[in-house]
């Protein structure tokens, strides 16, 4: 499948939080728009990452558990690294 297909599918809206958001805000934008990962935007709304459904189960799930949920930091817990892609 490409991802021309996929886009046609799924349209081109990008669905993102704030990087100051918590854990709570980020599943009910998943839920709201059925999606598993937007893009994370810092305070210039510039893009910072994107935060998928494992790094929400992971957080929860690690040693720190549901103090995360409610810390309102996703900037500290999605991954880093950026693929790219294009049309």
């Amino acid at each position: 499948m490409s991802l021309r297909t996929i886009l046609d599918a799924k349209g081109d809206e990008v669905v993102s939080i704030d990087s100051g958001a918590d854990l709570s805000a980020a599943a009910k934008l998943l839920i709201k728009h059925h999606i598993g990962a937007p893009a994370v935007l810092d305070a210039g709304e510039r893009l910072s990452g994107i935060l998928s459904e494992r790094d929400i189960v992971r957080t929860i799930m690690g040693p720190w558990g549901m103090l995360w949920a409610s810390r309102g930091d996703l900037g500290l817990i999605f991954y880093v690294s950026l693929p790219s892609a294009s049309r």
